[in-house]
């Protein structure tokens, strides 16, 4: 297991609270490119395919929209792609990611489409699938709570508004099955999943601010807890830049035009019941 002893050790140490950031996801993720082995990048890398999927997302909807730099993929590869994928039957293509590929072929195969599938959703689904079975143990563990505690949190908003709950559940893991079928208070997961009660207040918070704090506290401590004892790999890289996320987030949501964008937030989501967006990684 290769030790990135300067690297870790040159980090300036990130609080929960913390009102800035010591530098942006942009300068981090180019000293991991320049840092870390092509094994260990690849762990982190999975972190900022979700920008890629937001992008990806954003290109069908309007190809002259403007892309999140964090994403590795830009208009002219997602082009390329379609081409490949429209013009050959089995195109290699060694940069696009298997989920990203099995999801432009859905997009390609128009008789399949359904108007009333969310394709973020459907988009999650495969990024989820495939990032649970990362190599890496603690990466793939990672993913899995944050899929369960978003499917949880989703299951419970289904029932408060009476919407089918296994429409809008991201994944096929044994908790998101237990979601989709189980009628129990606590969907029979109460006793397999350890925070099912920390969700449960979190999904019944109404302050939408506070809301997002919680769950963020969540992550951060589980992360805290489960890196003790990874000192200099890049699972410790993997947890600060998912901690350096956080923080970044609030720095620009508590800024004045933050807020701006945070109250359009809020009443984006009072006005329109919609789960997927609870999957930004």
């Amino acid at each position: 297991m290769k030790q990135y002893h300067c690297l870790v050790a040159g980090l300036p140490e990130i609080k929960l609270d913390d009102t800035k950031s010591p530098f942006t996801l942009k300068e981090l993720k180019e000293d991991l490119k320049n840092e870390l082995s092509e094994k260990d990048y690849s762990v982190v890398h999975w972190l900022f395919l979700n920008h890629d999927n937001k992008n990806l997302l954003s290109y069908l909807q309007n190809k002259e929209a403007g892309f999140n730099d964090l994403g590795d993929l830009t208009a002219s590869d997602f082009d390329s792609f379609l081409k490949l994928l429209n013009e050959e039957e089995q195109p290699e293509i060694p940069e696009l990611p298997d989920y990203m590929r099995q999801y432009l072929q859905l997009t390609l195969e128009e008789d399949k489409k359904q108007d009333d599938v969310n394709q973020a959703d459907v988009l999650n689904s495969l990024y989820f699938s495939e990032a649970v079975q990362q190599k890496n143990e603690f990466a793939a563990d990672w993913f899995q709570l944050q899929l369960n505690v978003l499917n949880i949190i989703t299951a419970l908003n289904c029932r408060k508004y009476e919407l089918p709950i296994e429409n809008y559940i991201v994944g096929d893991n044994e908790i998101a099955r237990a979601l989709k079928t189980n009628t129990g208070r606590d969907f029979g997961i109460g006793g397999m999943f350890d925070y099912f009660d920390q969700v449960v207040r979190i999904s019944e918070e109404t302050d939408f601010e506070k809301k997002e704090k919680m769950l963020d506290a969540l992550y951060w401590n589980y992360l805290e807890e489960k890196s003790f004892f990874y000192f200099f790999t890049v699972e410790r890289l993997f947890v600060y830049l998912l901690q350096l996320q956080i923080v970044e987030r609030w720095s620009v949501l508590e800024s004045g035009n933050g807020k701006e964008v945070f109250l359009k937030m809020v009443d984006e989501m009072k006005g329109n019941v919609q789960f997927s967006d609870e999957f930004n990684v």
